[in-house]
């Protein structure tokens, strides 16, 4: 998701995993791990992206019956939320 162009089914993965984990234990979990790969400013500006984001052209079936749009703009939120503590 730190690519010039992120991929959508990056943040399918993370919007699944938020069932289990917070945001900020995976933002820090993955810059930790991949310490030299990206960075939290990274993570960001993938966050930022996330509108222009369009579905699959193969199409991604979910099979818990969410909508992209909605996943998007629930990512989206939480990610603003999260960078703005971080700058507080």
């Amino acid at each position: 998701m730190t690519q010039d162009e992120p991929r959508q089914k990056d943040f399918w993965d993370i919007y699944e995993l938020s069932n289990t984990f917070s945001l900020k234990d995976m933002i820090e979990w993955a810059t930790t791990r991949d310490e030299w790969s990206f960075t939290e400013k990274e993570v960001e500006a993938g966050f930022k992206k996330i509108s222009n984001i369009k579905e699959c052209p193969e199409g991604i079936d979910c099979f818990r019956g969410y909508a992209w749009e909605l996943i998007s703009m629930d990512l989206k939120m939480d990610a603003e939320e999260y960078f703005k503590q971080k700058t507080t």
